[in-house]
């Protein structure tokens, strides 16, 4: 996650504290090739030893995005630790939409699910990318591109140029993780989270606008689930930080504190 140092105070003054684990490849230089089930291991292992260091027997796990798969691999495995899950920007789709509206993305699944070598290939070529920052948002931009509320998330992001730096810095030392990832956005599954005796508390925030992930699917998941919540951004796109960072916060620290 890309948080600026004004979110992280943002987060602080609401009394939130984030651990935040990695998983195998990220800013590391962990360059061994590694199974994906070996890769779930390591993500799930990360977030049991953060869920160690919080005091008490259950905690919160916030996932973004294609983080969401994690989190759900977590909960099979250690319903009784998990409070409530809070999605932002959560990647399900109707099972009639799965594939991403993106083109780019679209693609990138395709080589993870079908052409191993060339999704290896294809990281590394644009990860070569990432040193000019011109073409490092040009590839942000299409991997975005129809949705212009992201396009005038990525125009703020790449205003701030100690935030940009960092994201460089990350994605460069962070191949092998971006290749699991998205080998584990194509084979998402989310059957576990819908199953009668899951008792965790599921949170939903999403961007009105997001056309990536739409929110129509995510309203009528919740609509057949009376233990999900969807709480909107209103005119928010897949990106639901930078400028929206407040107000996703403000969310949060009501689902901790009892108020939602």
């Amino acid at each position: 996650i890309n948080f600026s140092e004004n979110e992280i105070k943002e987060i602080r003054s609401r009394g939130i504290r984030l651990i935040c684990p990695l998983r195998h490849g990220a800013i590391g230089p962990l360059d061994e090739n590694v199974t994906p089930e070996a890769h779930m291991e390591h993500a799930l292992a990360g977030i049991d030893l953060a869920a160690s260091l919080i005091y008490g027997s259950d905690v919160t796990i916030i996932a973004l995005l294609s983080g969401s798969l994690y989190a759900n691999q977590y909960l099979q495995r250690h319903p009784s630790k998990v409070k409530n899950i809070i999605y932002l920007g959560a990647s399900y789709k109707l099972p009639a939409k799965q594939n991403s509206q993106s083109t780019f993305k679209q693609n990138l699944h395709a080589l993870a699910s079908e052409h191993e070598n060339m999704l290896v290939a294809t990281v590394s070529f644009l990860i070569g990318k990432v040193d000019d920052p011109v073409q490092l948002k040009k590839v942000m931009e299409e991997s975005h591109s129809n949705c212009i509320q992201d396009i005038e998330a990525i125009e703020e992001l790449f205003t701030d140029q100690k935030q940009v730096r960092a994201m460089q810095h990350r994605l460069k030392h962070s191949a092998n993780s971006i290749v699991h990832d998205l080998r584990t956005q194509a084979c998402e599954n989310w059957q576990y989270l819908f199953q009668n005796d899951v008792e965790t508390r599921v949170y939903f925030i999403h961007g009105s606008e997001d056309k990536m992930i739409p929110i129509e699917g995510i309203e009528k998941l919740v609509e057949c689930n009376p233990n999900y919540d969807l709480l909107v951004i209103k005119n928010a796109g897949n990106w639901v930080f930078g400028k929206y960072t407040a107000q996703v916060f403000s969310f949060v620290q009501r689902i901790l504190t009892h108020k939602v």
